[in-house]
């Protein structure tokens, strides 16, 4: 279904911060949070990636990193937030403020600022690099 290019739904919206690991050992990058995401926060206002229970990433998780009996899914967003962290996992996207027709990363029109990706992995290696002696 086309959806019309009015104002309503073709705007700059601003993504969110890293969610996760403060220093993980696997960043989950994306392109941009889907419209589900941006308009939903929880109780205390926290952002929460991948919101629509239709999005399969955290069934992708679970078969990836735990035991396939757990199902972030129907966890509090909190907690499979925590349940990442103590794996040494985080989340972010790869455009921090964008302009998109829709929900989809095909509807990204322009990019007006990304993220600094590159910036953050430099930083974090430099953090685990350990001076060597000779």
């Amino acid at each position: 279904m086309d959806i019309p290019n009015t104002d309503s739904n073709m705007r700059s919206r601003d993504g969110f911060s890293l969610a996760g690991d403060k220093q993980p050992i696997l960043l989950l990058v994306g392109t941009f949070p889907g419209s589900k995401s941006l308009d939903h926060r929880d109780e205390s206002g926290q952002e929460m990636y991948y919101f629509d229970h239709k999005n399969k990433f955290w069934d992708a998780c679970a078969l990836a990193f735990f035991d396939t009996k757990v199902d972030l899914k129907y966890l509090a967003y909190e907690k499979r937030i925590e349940t990442l962290k103590a794996r040494g996992i985080a989340i972010w996207d790869i455009i921090k403020i964008c302009t998109r027709k829709g929900s989809l990363d095909s509807g990204i029109i322009s990019v007006e600022k990304r993220n600094d990706i590159t910036g953050f992995c430099l930083v974090w290696f430099l953090v685990q690099s350990k001076p060597v002696s000779v």
